[in-house]
């Protein structure tokens, strides 16, 4: 197999995410079944959108793992409000993000660090609106270790000693950035009924991801909406309805999910509850998700399992993956001020 092609064939194991639709090797970015768990991954406003003024998030997805392509995706997140006692109806988000993912025989790898920011203005008592943007760089590199080419095959016999082609650059480099918009609602005086809706739009200037100098292969621009809401429904249940869609060059996704939330303790310091729930791929029938999910005080912890409904799944034996993720809140007592000036969450 030439090396472009094994390359290519490479990138798109591991970057496919249980879809049917046509891609190209470089127009799928990471993505999680438990996305809300991974917000500033969807949208960059929904930095500092949370209850709590600093938030730890860490995600881990190990999928394919019943075939030789399995690949692990690791994502770790920081956020914070920021406040300031002249802005009676608004505050500022700050975060950081690191997200890597490695696959297949070339170790094809991905890496991305970057920083978010936003600005979240109050319209009414329910409703308050987020610009958000993120800025960083990225890296791709892969190995050639493991690969092999078919000039190394003679008379139907491998034989490594012999070269193989030559890759002019084993890791890319470039800028990236991305913008967003969230519209939040939330019932004063209550954290049980919210939701969060909102756009993004990510590498808005596609920059060039290819490992041969004279190729110019763009990394396709991603719009992403989501919506994330919780509505207390009974004094102890709560009803949870999600859904995720993104377009990135040819490939399509659409995520839909919900369940039931049952809240054991509300008391401000000793909450707990636990939430039962599943996620749906529903563009080309790809999977679906059972997720259960834990609060206990300031830890969220999710669990899921994919189960591949496609195509693929006669090589994985309905497998898709685990998941995890963790988020770990910090809610700091603030002077009368601050509560007086921004009433946000």
């Amino acid at each position: 197999m030439k090396v472009k092609q094994q390359i290519i064939l490479t990138a798109v194991i591991c970057l496919i995410t249980f879809n049917s639709s046509q891609l190209s090797a470089q127009d799928r970015d990471i993505h999680f079944t438990q996305y809300g768990m991974s917000p500033i991954n969807i949208n960059p406003a929904l930095t500092g959108i949370f209850n709590g003024d600093i938030r730890f998030t860490g995600n881990y997805r190990n999928q394919w793992f019943s075939v030789p392509v399995s690949y692990n995706t690791v994502s770790l997140a920081y956020d914070r409000k920021i406040y300031n006692v002249k802005l009676k109806n608004g505050l500022f988000g700050l975060g950081g993000m690191i997200n890597y993912d490695q696959a297949g025989d070339s170790k094809l790898n991905s890496l991305q660090i970057n920083l978010a920011g936003s600005y979240t203005q109050r319209i009414t008592p329910r409703n308050f609106l987020t610009l958000g943007a993120n800025a960083g760089f990225a890296q791709r590199a892969l190995s050639r270790d493991n690969l092999t080419w078919d000039q190394q095959f003679q008379n139907g016999q491998f034989n490594g000693a012999l070269p193989g082609e030559e890759i002019p650059t084993l890791a890319k480099i470039y800028p990236d950035f991305g913008v967003g918009l969230n519209w939040h609602f939330q019932v004063p005086n209550s954290r049980r009924t919210q939701f969060d809706l909102g756009a993004a739009y990510y590498h808005a200037h596609q920059p060039n991801v290819s490992f041969y100098d004279a190729e110019n292969v763009p990394l396709r621009a991603r719009l992403n909406a989501q919506f994330l809401g919780a509505f207390k429904v009974l004094p102890k249940f709560d009803v949870i309805a999600n859904g995720n869609f993104y377009n990135q060059g040819e490939s399509n996704q659409a995520v839909a999910g919900g369940g039931i939330r049952y809240h054991f303790d509300e008391r401000i310091g000793r909450e707990s509850a636990i939430q039962l729930g599943a996620e749906y791929r529903f563009l080309f029938r790809d999977s679906w998700a059972p997720v259960v999910t834990f609060y206990h005080k300031q830890w969220k912890v999710g669990v899921s399992y994919d189960f591949n409904l496609s195509d693929f799944s006669v090589a994985t034996n309905g497998n898709g993956g685990p998941e995890l993720g963790i988020m770990y809140l910090i809610t700091k007592v603030k002077p009368l001020p601050v509560y007086k000036s921004c009433p946000i969450f």
